[in-house]
C-alpha cells in the first residue's frame, strides 16, 4: 500500500547526540542481544509449513507492519521510545513477525539525513546501523523481521528514485516507474544496494546478516505494478532474476518473497479481483507461485482503497478474496501480509475477526500450507494516524482479537506433532542480467523489398524506404492520452499512390496528407514511364473521439494502393514498428474517467431540474484514473472554481462556482475545464486538454436560467 511515511522527524538531535546514543545502545545490546540471537533458528518450509530449524516447532507468522522502525531508531529519545513501546506491545500480544522497510532512497528534506542510500550507490553507514540495532532489539523479543528492499510507491524513495537516477545519468529509455523492471541500469543499481544489505555484518553484534536467524525473509518489493500490462512476463523475469540474486548472496539461508497485492491475471480467476483493471497491472499471483526462489506468497487486502461500496459489500469481498487465494495457494505458504480497515472500531474489529477466522479454519484442514497474518499498522498513540488504518497500542478491542487469535493458534500448535525436515536449497534462476529491449527496427530496411504480411505478393511496384513516428510529449519516445502522435512514411512507387494510415488498434483511418512528392526518372528498360518518391503524413490526438491504443510500442497499419497500367495493386502492412525511435504508449498518466455537472443549491425559476440561476451554486464532480498528489486546478465558466476532495482515495473532486448575473450573462450553460492535475508520481494529466475532457460524460448540460434577473 502507498504510505506517506516520513512524519516521524528528527526535531533537535545532532550528530554528537546521535553518536552518544549509538555508543550506549551498542554496549547494552551487544551484551544482552547476541546470546538471545543464537536461541532462534532459521525459518524453513516443509510440506508448506513454516518451521524453525533449531526447535523443529511451527512458526506462527502472526504479526504486524511497522514500516518506520529503523527510521525512528535514528531519531530523538521520544522516537526511539516509540520503537520500544511498539516492539514490547508485539511481544505481549504473542506476535512473532514484524514487517518493516529496509530502504530509504534519496536525500529528501523529509528524510532528515536518515536515508540508507542518499545518492545512487552511496550508502549511509549510520542509517544501516539503525537496522543493525533493530535486528538485535527484535531478537531479544523473539520477533522475526521481514525486510522489504524497495517500494513501487514513491514513499521512502522506492523504484521511482532509481528511475530518476537513471534519467539523470543520461538513460532516456526510462521515464516511468514501471521501466525499473526492464532497465539494465536500474537493475544493476538496485542490486548494488541489495548486495550492501544482504552481505552486511551487524556492526553491533558482529553477526553477518546471512547468519542471523532473526531475519524471517527478504522481500524484493512492496506492491509492484506495471500499469496497463496484460502480461506478467516482464515482472516475472525481474522477480526470477532478483530472487536468485538474493539467494546467491545469502547462501540460501533465508526465505525470499515478493510483497504483491494478489491480483489474478488469468481469465478464470479475474472475477475474484477487487476492481476492473486489476488484471492489467502486470503482476499475476499465480505466475509468482511458479517461481522457485520465491518461498512464500503474499496477499494484501485494502477494501477501503480498492472499493467504493458499503462495509457489508467489502466484508463479502474479503471472504471471497481470502478463499480464492487459499484455494489456489498450491504448496507454498501464504501470508495475508497487509490488511486494515478504517474506523469505526466496531467495523474494523469485524474485519479483523473474519481474517483471523478464515486463516485459522484453513490451518485445521489436513496437509494445507501455513497461513500467516500481518495487520497494518501498529503504533503507539504518539504517532499520527496519517492514513486512517493505524491500530494503536491502546486499542483494546482490536488487540484483544489479535491476542485471541494467537492464543487459539498456540493451542492448536501444542496439540500437533510436526515431523520437521529441511527442503532442498533453492538455486539457479536467471542471473544473466540482460536487458529485454523493445524491438525498435522497422521491418523494412531502406532499399529492401517489403517484408510484411501482404494482400498481394508482388512488391516490385513499390517500396517503403522510411517511416518515422513523432510525439508531442516532452519525452520523445513516450506518448499518453492528450498527446499528438504523427506518422510519416516515405514510399517509392512505379505509379500513383494512395495510402490509408493509422495505429494498429484503431479501426478508423487518419486523414493522410501528401507532404512531399518527387518525380523520378524511370529506370532504363522499365515499362513504367515515371517513378515517384512520396512522403505521406498523418496525425492523431490520443484520447480524442474515442481513439485509444494498446500499451507498449505504438504499431501502425497501412494500406497502400498503387495505380499501374495493368490496374490498381493494393498492399496491406500490419503491426509495423518505426525505424529509429519507437514511440511507446502508456496510460499511467492520469486521465478523466467520469465528470458531470449538477445544481448544488438551486433557486432558479426554471422548471428544468438541471438548470441554475443567479446566486445558485453549480457543482462539478470529476474523477480521475488514479489518485492525485494535490487538488486539481479546475475552471468553470472560464474562472477558477473552489475545489474539494470527493473521495478518500484522492481520485475524485468537486468544483463549485456561484452563478453570477454579470459574469455568466452571455452563457447558455455551465462549462468546465481541468487546467492541471498531477498524480502522486508527478505525471501530468495530458488528456485534460482534450475537447472530450471538457464536457460531462453523461452528456447532460447544466443550463443557465437568468431571465428572472
Amino acid at each position: 500500500m502507498s504510505r506517506a511515511s516520513c512524519d516521524l522527524r528528527l526535531s533537535s538531535v545532532r550528530v554528537l547526540a546521535l553518536t552518544q546514543c549509538l555508543i550506549i545502545a551498542q554496549y547494552v545490546l551487544a551484551v544482552s542481544g547476541v546470546q538471545r540471537n543464537s536461541e532462534l533458528g532459521f525459518v524453513r518450509i516443509r510440506n508448506g509449513q513454516f518451521v524453525e530449524s533449531r526447535t523443529e516447532a511451527p512458526v506462527r507468522a502472526r504479526g504486524a507492519n511497522v514500516y518506520w522502525l529503523r527510521y525512528s531508531l535514528l531519531g530523538n529519545e521520544q522516537e526511539r521510545e516509540r520503537v520500544e513501546v511498539t516492539l514490547d506491545a508485539m511481544q505481549n500480544l504473542g506476535l512473532d513477525v514484524v514487517r518493516t522497510w529496509a530502504f530509504m532512497d534519496g536525500d529528501d528534506e523529509s528524510f532528515d539525513g536518515r536515508a540508507m542510500q542518499p545518492r545512487e550507490g552511496v550508502f549511509n553507514e549510520k542509517a544501516f546501523v539503525g537496522l543493525d540495532q533493530l535486528l538485535i532489539m527484535c531478537a531479544k523479543r523473539r520477533i522475526r523481521v521481514i525486510l522489504t528492499l524497495t517500494n513501487f510507491w514513491p514513499d521512502y524513495g522506492g523504484i521511482q528514485r532509481y528511475v530518476e537516477w537513471a534519467r539523470a545519468a543520461g538513460d532516456l529509455s526510462v521515464y516511468r516507474r514501471e521501466d525499473f523492471f526492464s532497465s539494465t541500469r536500474c537493475s544493476h543499481s538496485f542490486e548494488r544496494f541489495v548486495r550492501a544489505l544482504v552481505t552486511r555484518v551487524n556492526s553491533v553484534s558482529g553477526i553477518a546478516y546471512k547468519d542471523d536467524p532473526v531475519i524471517f525473509s527478504y522481500q524484493l518489493i512492496n506492491e509492484p505494478r506495471l500499469a496497463g500490462s496484460t502480461t506478467s512476463d516482464t515482472f516475472d523475469e525481474w522477480a526470477t532474476r532478483t530472487a536468485a540474486f538474493v539467494k546467491q548472496l545469502d547462501d540460501s539461508r533465508h526465505l525470499v518473497s515478493c510483497g504483491t497485492e494478489g491480483f489474478f491475471m488469468r481469465s478464470d480467476k479475474v472475477g475474484f479481483n477487487p476492481f476492473a483493471g486489476a488484471e492489467r497491472q502486470g503482476v499475476d499471483i499465480e505466475s509468482l507461485r511458479e517461481i522457485g526462489n520465491l518461498d512464500w506468497i503474499a496477499v494484501h487486502i485494502w477494501t477501503d482503497d480498492w472499493m467504493d461500496s458499503d462495509d457489508e459489500s467489502k466484508l463479502r469481498f474479503l471472504d471471497r478474496w481470502i478463499r480464492a487465494h487459499l484455494e489456489t495457494a498450491g504448496t507454498k505458504p501464504l501470508i495475508i501480509e497487509e490488511f486494515g480497515k478504517r474506523k469505526p472500531v466496531s467495523v474494523r474489529d469485524q474485519f479483523f475477526t473474519r481474517v483471523f477466522t478464515l486463516a485459522s479454519e484453513e490451518r485445521r484442514r489436513p496437509s494445507t500450507p501455513s497461513v500467516g497474518c500481518l495487520f497494518w499498522l501498529l503504533s503507539p498513540t504518539s504517532v499520527n494516524d496519517y492514513d486512517g488504518f493505524t491500530v494503536y497500542t491502546g486499542d483494546a478491542s482490536t488487540l484483544s482479537i489479535v491476542r485471541e487469535d494467537v492464543n487459539r493458534l498456540l493451542q492448536n500448535i501444542s496439540s500437533e506433532t510436526t515431523d520437521v525436515t529441511f527442503p532442498d536449497e533453492h538455486g539457479g534462476g536467471d542471473d544473466s542480467g540482460e536487458d529485454q529491449d523493445v524491438v525498435v527496427e522497422f521491418p523494412f530496411d531502406a532499399g529492401d523489398d517489403l517484408d510484411a504480411e501482404l494482400v498481394e505478393a508482388d512488391t516490385s511496384l513499390m517500396r517503403i524506404v522510411e517511416c518515422r513516428m513523432l510525439s508531442s510529449n516532452e519525452y520523445e519516445a513516450h506518448a499518453t492520452y492528450g498527446d499528438y502522435v504523427a506518422l510519416e512514411i516515405d514510399v517509392v512507387a512505379l505509379g500513383d499512390v494512395e495510402i490509408s494510415l493509422d495505429f494498429a488498434a484503431v479501426q478508423s483511418a487518419m486523414t493522410v496528407i501528401n507532404m512531399k512528392r518527387i518525380d523520378l526518372h524511370a529506370s532504363p528498360g522499365s515499362p513504367h514511364r515515371e517513378q515517384f518518391h512520396i512522403t505521406f503524413g498523418a496525425t492523431r490526438f490520443l484520447g480524442e473521439s474515442g481513439i485509444y491504443v494498446d500499451e507498449g510500442p505504438m504499431k501502425f497499419k497501412a494500406t497502400v494502393r498503387v495505380e499501374t497500367r495493368d490496374g490498381p495493386r493494393t498492399y496491406v502492412f500490419k503491426d509495423g514498428v518505426t525505424r529509429g525511435t519507437t514511440v511507446v504508449f502508456d496510460a499511467t498518466a492520469p486521465h478523466i474517467t467520469d465528470a458531470f455537472l449538477r445544481p448544488y443549491a438551486r433557486r432558479a425559476m426554471s422548471e428544468n431540474p438541471n438548470a441554475v440561476g443567479a446566486g445558485d451554486i453549480a457543482v462539478l464532480y470529476v474523477a480521475f484514473s488514479e489518485p492525485l498528489r494535490f487538488l486539481p486546478k479546475i475552471q468553470m465558466n472560464g474562472r477558477d472554481a473552489h475545489v474539494s476532495l470527493a473521495s478518500v482515495h484522492g481520485n475524485a473532486f468537486y468544483g463549485y462556482i456561484e452563478i453570477s448575473p454579470v459574469l455568466d450573462a452571455d452563457r447558455e450553460d455551465v462549462t468546465f475545464s481541468v487546467e492541471s492535475a498531477r498524480d502522486r508520481s508527478g505525471n501530468p494529466c495530458h488528456a485534460c486538454a482534450a475537447d472530450s475532457a471538457r464536457g460531462p460524460t453523461d452528456a447532460m448540460k447544466l443550463l443557465l436560467f437568468l431571465q428572472d434577473l
